[in-house]
């Protein structure tokens, strides 16, 4: 099956302050791509929804994937909150 793939990969524009560093050798901890192979039945993956995802062509058989979001009632950084207090199905 295809890998997951993550990317922490961001467009920098000519606007923007930006200094890299391309490092001699790439692995898992200075990487801005990470594939996800082989995984187990049944494996669960859960990640932060700003993170870059996706995958490549699927050509085995018999996968089935799952995607959805969840949306906390309530969210509280300390500096800034907020609080869903009615919620309407459409």
């Amino acid at each position: 099956h295809a890998p997951i793939i993550f990317s922490t990969e961001i467009e920098h524009s000519a606007k923007s302050p930006y200094m890299g560093i391309t490092p001699q050798e790439y692995n898992n901890i200075n990487s801005t791509v990470y594939n996800v192979n082989d995984l187990d039945e049944g494996i669960l993956l859960i990640w932060p929804s700003h993170l870059l995802h996706g995958h490549g062509p699927n050509l085995g058989d018999d996968r089935i994937s799952i995607s959805m979001n969840f949306l906390p009632t309530q969210l509280n950084n300390g500096i800034y909150s907020f609080k869903i207090s009615r919620w309407e199905n459409e």
